[in-house]
C-alpha cells in the first residue's frame, strides 16, 4: 500500500533555475593620452612619440586647422583598449573606428563639431566616455546651441542616438532640433556681418548657403548687400 501511494503521489518540483546574471556594460577609465594639442589628461606614458611623424604630417597639411591626432588607452578590469586617431582615420583597438557619423548632421553637426573633441562642444561640463565599442557623449547644456543630454556613438560603425538629447530645454525631436538650428543661423548672420573680409572661399560659400535658406529678413538683406538674391554660385 505504501508503495502504491508513493507512485501515485504528484513527483516532487524541479528545483528553481535562478535567472541570469545581467552584467552591466564594462565601465571603460581613461588612464592615459596623449593628444597633438596638448590636451593630455591623464599623460600617456610615450604617447607623444606614439603620435608620430604621420601627425606632424597631416598638421601640416592641414595648416594646424584640423582634428588633433590623440592616442587613448582604457581600461577596464584587466582589459585594455587602444584608440589611435590621426584626422579622418582612427584605429579601435586594432581595428578601423569611426571619426564621423552620416546620422549627425544638419544642425546637429554644427552644434557638436568634432564628435570625439575633448571636451564635446567646447562644453566645460560635458565629457566623453566609453562603455564597450560605444562612445558616450555627455553634454551640460554649456555649449553653443545649449544641447544637453547624452550622444551614443557606435566606435566601429555608422551608428549614433541622440534620442536623449535637448536644445534650449526642448527634447531634440520636439524643438530642440528647431531651436539648435536657429541658434546657427543667427551665428553665420553675425559671422557675414562682422568677419566677411576675413572668410575664405569656402567658408563664404557655406555662409552663403545657410543665408539662401535662413527666413529671417536679415538673412536677405545680407544676401543682397554681397551682390546675391539668394542662390550662391
Amino acid at each position: 500500500m505504501i508503495s502504491l501511494l508513493l507512485a501515485c503521489a504528484a513527483p516532487p518540483a524541479p528545483p528553481a533555475v535562478p535567472e541570469p546574471t545581467r552584467l552591466p556594460p564594462p565601465s571603460w577609465v581613461l588612464v592615459g593620452r596623449a593628444s597633438s594639442d596638448g590636451l593630455s589628461t591623464p599623460t600617456l606614458q610615450g604617447g607623444t612619440a606614439r603620435l608620430g611623424v604621420g601627425c606632424a604630417a597631416l598638421n601640416d597639411t592641414l595648416h594646424g586647422h584640423g582634428p588633433p591626432c590623440f592616442v587613448e588607452e582604457w581600461r577596464a578590469g584587466d582589459g585594455t583598449v587602444l584608440v589611435e586617431r590621426a584626422g579622418a582615420r582612427l584605429r579601435f583597438d586594432g581595428v578601423p573606428g569611426r571619426t564621423t557619423w552620416t546620422p549627425i548632421n544638419g544642425a546637429l553637426a554644427a552644434c557638436l563639431g568634432d564628435p570625439l573633441a575633448v571636451p564635446p562642444a567646447a562644453d566645460p561640463g560635458g565629457q566623453r566616455t566609453l562603455e564597450r565599442r560605444t562612445w558616450v557623449v555627455a553634454l551640460s547644456g554649456q555649449n553653443r546651441c545649449a544641447i544637453a543630454g547624452t550622444l551614443r556613438l557606435d566606435a566601429t560603425r555608422d551608428r549614433a542616438d541622440w534620442s536623449d538629447l535637448s536644445a534650449g530645454g526642448r527634447p531634440w525631436s520636439a524643438g530642440g532640433r528647431e531651436i539648435a538650428a536657429a541658434t546657427v543661423r543667427a551665428e553665420v548672420r553675425a559671422l557675414v556681418r562682422s568677419r566677411w573680409n576675413e572668410l575664405d572661399e569656402a567658408t563664404r560659400a557655406d555662409a552663403l548657403r545657410s543665408l539662401a535658406e535662413d527666413p529671417d529678413p536679415d538673412a536677405a538683406r545680407l544676401l543682397a548687400e554681397h551682390g546675391f538674391d539668394g542662390k550662391t554660385r
